[in-house]
């Protein structure tokens, strides 16, 4: 690692170009979409001092000579060696703190949204990187190593020690968490999703397992509820890894014994779980099974971190709900009382499941308003609207990210999985107002972009929220 002793100070090294100023260094490699080294001018115009480069396929004798007071240093596989440059920028952060990481297809977001609530409330100060992270640099569900590395030196100057991140398959592939060491790991659940990129669900479940191989070094907590759990716990067992698994399963660690009373009308839910033996009864105001089962998960982290349990019992009476999970809003329109349910519900299984249990525990017809993003795995489309013929008495397409598709032909391929009532609209917000305005359906569910607060729409993304459209009709 001798050859890295010119970096700079932290703060100072970016593999943004745009981020970059007087006397930052600037890595430049290939990634999935663009190659950073097509950026080496733009970043030097901004005052980078010094250029690491992937030296592999590159020639930079022609930035050499254009650029000769300018530092540059090649290294090769330099995408897989970012861990060691930012250990020799800011020490080696990983091992002054802890890291949690949360992955499935879903339930990543509210897992570790509670998880980061129960650790913040009842250990140590925590922080929430991921969907509905509050900093402006994440703008992937899991960010690359150079921003996780600045958000935890950040958070250690403010005595945060424990990080809470979702990790997305596309973020272990793409080696955004390479190297880095996780005390804990929580497999949700797999289902259908980003097969654009992976292409069978086979290549999508080994992206999840490499984490909980690679990078969790203590513990894996696992829905083994989940055929794709109980896969992933018997290979971990084979390879002598420590696994703690929870489900209605009798194989399970922590079995879930009872889930009772679950009401939209006052939020209310209560579970009975076994663990060492010991039933323990949990009462909250977090509904949905699938939510109750994300909620399992950060306990049992809770447990494994030997946290009283009593007190666990207390925090989770009153939990603050996750930004576009399930959110409720009334509405009353022409004198009529409206749920409208606002979720992220954005595959066949998320969406199915968030319209089975509305209808578990609300009577009254349903309608849906949801559609599919474009440039996306287009298999899933049919599947989606199997499931809200299924379970919706109305269902209105509409627009969901459309990007570079036309979103008459998404909003096609949706409505070939539909024989129920139906109406397109592709305007979202029009969708809305139509659904909530319009008809006399009590509950109107709005799936897909939950707290997403942008269309994007071609290349360009335009403000945009379900929450806002809703709390502006009157």
């Amino acid at each position: 690692m001798q050859n890295y002793r010119s970096l700079p100070s932290p703060q100072k090294i970016t593999n943004n170009s745009i981020h970059v100023k007087k006397g930052y260094a600037f890595c430049a490699y290939p990634g999935k979409i663009s190659d950073g080294r097509n950026f080496i001018d733009h970043a030097i115009s901004n005052g980078a001092s010094l250029i690491m480069y992937e030296e592999a396929n590159f020639d930079a004798n022609t930035y050499l000579k254009k650029y000769p007071k300018i530092k540059f240093l090649g290294v090769r596989d330099l995408a897989w060696k970012q861990k060691k440059v930012l250990d020799r920028v800011y020490g080696n952060l990983n091992r002054h703190i802890k890291l949690y990481g949360i992955t499935g297809t879903n339930g990543k977001t509210s897992t570790a949204f509670w998880l980061n609530h129960l650790l913040s409330k009842l250990e140590k100060p925590s922080k929430l990187i991921g969907t509905i992270s509050k900093d402006k640099v994440v703008i992937n569900t899991t960010p690359d190593l150079f921003v996780l590395y600045s958000l935890f030196n950040k958070g250690i100057q403010k005595n945060i020690k424990n990080f809470v991140l979702e990790v997305s398959s596309h973020g272990i592939d793409q080696g955004r968490i390479h190297e880095l060491n996780f005390e804990y790991g929580i497999f949700t659940n797999l289902s259908r999703d980003h097969l654009d990129y992976h292409k069978t669900m086979n290549n999508y479940f080994l992206s999840k397992e490499r984490f909980f191989i690679e990078n969790v070094k203590k513990t894996s907590v696992i829905n083994i509820d989940n055929s794709y759990g109980m896969r992933l716990a018997n290979n971990l067992i084979k390879l002598n890894k420590k696994i703690f698994t929870f489900g209605f399963s009798k194989e399970a660690n922590v079995k879930i014994i009872n889930i009772k009373q679950q009401s939209l009308t006052n939020n209310y839910s209560e579970f009975s779980l076994q663990i060492a033996n010991k039933i323990h009864t949990f009462k909250t105001n977090i509904i949905g099974e699938f939510n109750l089962y994300n909620l399992i998960s950060a306990i049992c982290i809770c447990y494994l971190k030997r946290i009283d349990m009593h007190k666990v019992t207390e925090v989770i009476k009153r939990l603050p709900v996750p930004d576009g999970r399930m959110n409720v809003i009334n509405k009353t329109i022409n004198n009529i009382t409206k749920k409208v349910i606002i979720d992220y519900a954005h595959t066949p299984d998320g969406l199915k499941k968030l319209l089975q249990t509305i209808k578990k525990i609300y009577q009254g017809k349903i309608l849906l308003v949801f559609g599919c993003g474009g440039d996306r795995d287009k298999g899933k489309r049919k599947l989606m609207g199997n499931v809200a013929n299924h379970y919706a008495d109305f269902v209105c397409i509409t627009n969901d990210n459309p990007r570079n598709e036309n979103p008459n032909q998404i909003a096609d391929q949706i409505c070939e999985g539909i024989s129920c009532l139906k109406k397109i609209i592709l305007d979202r917000k029009k969708a809305i107002e139509y659904a909530i305005k319009k008809t006399n359906y009590p509950i109107v569910v709005i799936a897909g972009k939950g707290h997403e607060k942008y269309q994007i729409i071609k290349n360009k993304k335009i403000d945009f929220s379900d929450k806002k459209v809703v709390m502006d009709i009157n």
